[in-house]
């Protein structure tokens, strides 16, 4: 059981690694730290780029995060969405 604490938008001073779709997020880009408890593990971080962040708001279930999601399959997920090429690379819309 997953209690939502806050979520927090931040610029990048340092690269870091999104949680969902396993890319870097390079310095100098805004990303989104989702702060909660889970019941099996305590305090939780999850460091998300904006775009992964607002893809699964728009198309997650709660129940579609259990046991989190799949790097490989939600980098595919975002391809398929338009979001993303086939590089990572994000669409001029979505950033």
């Amino acid at each position: 059981m997953w209690t939502h604490l806050r979520d927090v938008t931040y610029v990048a001073r340092l690269p870091h690694q999104c949680s969902l779709c396993g890319l870097p997020i390079p310095v100098r880009t805004t990303y989104v730290v989702r702060t909660g408890v889970d019941s099996g593990k305590g305090l939780c971080r999850m460091t998300m780029h904006r775009h992964c962040e607002r893809y699964t708001a728009a198309n997650f279930a709660e129940e579609d995060w259990e046991g989190g999601p799949d790097e490989r399959g939600f980098l595919q997920e975002l391809q398929a969405a338009g979001i993303v090429d086939s590089f990572g690379n994000v669409y001029k819309e979505w950033e």
